[in-house]
């Protein structure tokens, strides 16, 4: 039977980290990157021992990530600060079983955007360009594979033509410690984070009428179940998109409030979309901004952190003063702006001139008082009290 199937997933990034065998060197970048996207390899990507990496056509470098393209496979790279000297690494590989690794690629809607190298495996310098579209040609017998950067996010199709099977797509995760199927979706699990790619919807393109589909599991190789049909579809997943926040320390759990000292979180929307969180952390990277309300950490303290709807960070803030400090719950009010509670221990850094409470008065090194403060939705704080006894 030939049918010509669209199969088109979102790919959600959860910042896990990776084997360090394939990494980028940017040696100048003259123009300041705004949004995802695909940069070409002119010969910059290597491997942790300088050989040339020529099975990677483009790299993307996601928030938190890094993600190489080439050969049928997707390699996710993350790599997460231990301390100032020390990265800890980790890998996800996504590889198609039995595609065509000399596809013919083309990229679509260039950039402005460009990267210039200037490396020992490009002596002469390199200008790698970036594009927005990238189609690899019969990755499988009349078979197309494109990926594509929408709202900025990575997006892929499979594009199957007349005479294209379904069938042939597998697709083999290497790095994933679990896969499973719950209620329909893909859980893909690894040490440091997970995957989960939602039941698909499938419809009729024409008549946008919904057709039968769904994952089969094999181990660790996903296919595709499609009900027969002599018409164009569309098979559409919905994912979800989580990340880990957090530096060399101790980061307060999102869901799990417990007592002091490092501990506590919460999470919430405003009504933009834009995603807030909160929690505790001893961390001194990866948790505040460059001009941020207070961006070096001091004992433990409470953060804020903002993202936008796919995932992005806007700002981030420590919150805090001499001792300990967490924010355990965030809401935002029907102007956007931000109010986050928690307890504190620190005799400073958190009252405003003319709040409620401005003084600790704890007693005792057990003893906490509750805080509660303002923030717009820039991260600029409106005012600070504390609010307890002894």
């Amino acid at each position: 039977m030939n049918i010509r199937v669209l199969i088109s997933f979102l790919l959600v990034f959860i910042s896990f980290f990776v084997q360090k065998d394939v990494h980028a060197r940017i040696a100048d970048n003259p123009r300041q990157q705004s949004s995802l996207v695909f940069v070409e390899n002119k010969g910059q990507i290597t491997d942790q021992h300088d050989n040339v990496r020529n099975d990677i056509d483009f790299k993307l470098n996601a928030p938190g990530i890094n993600i190489f393209i080439g050969n049928g496979q997707l390699h996710y790279q993350w790599a997460k600060s231990i301390d100032s000297i020390s990265t800890e690494i980790y890998r996800l590989d996504v590889s198609l079983i039995g595609a065509n690794t000399n596809a013919e690629v083309i990229a679509e809607n260039k950039q402005g955007y460009y990267e210039n190298y200037y490396l020992p495996s490009t002596p002469d310098g390199v200008t790698a360009q970036s594009f927005k579209k990238i189609i690899c040609k019969n990755i499988y017998p009349n078979i197309d594979w494109v990926l594509y950067i929408n709202a900025n996010v990575l997006k892929y199709d499979f594009v199957v033509h007349e005479g294209g099977s379904v069938k042939d797509i597998r697709m083999e995760y290497n790095g994933a410690t679990a896969l499973q199927m719950q209620d329909g979706a893909l859980q893909v699990s690894t040490p440091f984070g997970s995957i989960t790619e939602q039941a698909p919807y499938s419809y009729n393109a024409r008549t946008k009428e919904k057709i039968t589909s769904s994952y089969k599991l094999d181990d660790n190789i996903l296919r595709f179940n499609v009900e027969n049909t002599n018409n164009e579809i569309v098979i559409d997943p919905q994912l979800d998109w989580a990340t880990y926040y957090g530096g060399s320390g101790s980061d307060g759990d999102l869901f799990t409030i417990s007592g002091p000292p490092i501990s506590g979180g919460s999470i919430t929307t405003d009504n933009l979309g834009f995603v807030y969180m909160v929690g505790g952390t001893n961390s001194t990277n990866n948790i505040a901004i460059t001009g941020a309300h207070k961006s070096t950490v001091t004992v433990t303290d409470g953060f804020i952190v903002k993202f936008d709807d796919v995932g992005i960070r806007q700002w981030a803030t420590y919150y805090g003063g001499d001792s300990t400090d967490i924010l355990s719950s965030v809401v935002c009010g029907s102007d956007n702006s931000v109010y986050v509670a928690g307890y504190s221990h620190s005799l400073n850094g958190i009252a405003t001139t003319g709040a409620h409470q401005t003084s600790w008065v704890g007693n005792g090194a057990s003893a906490y008082d509750g805080i509660l403060a303002k923030f717009d939705a820039n991260g600029n704080r409106i005012w600070g009290t504390y609010f307890g006894g002894s």
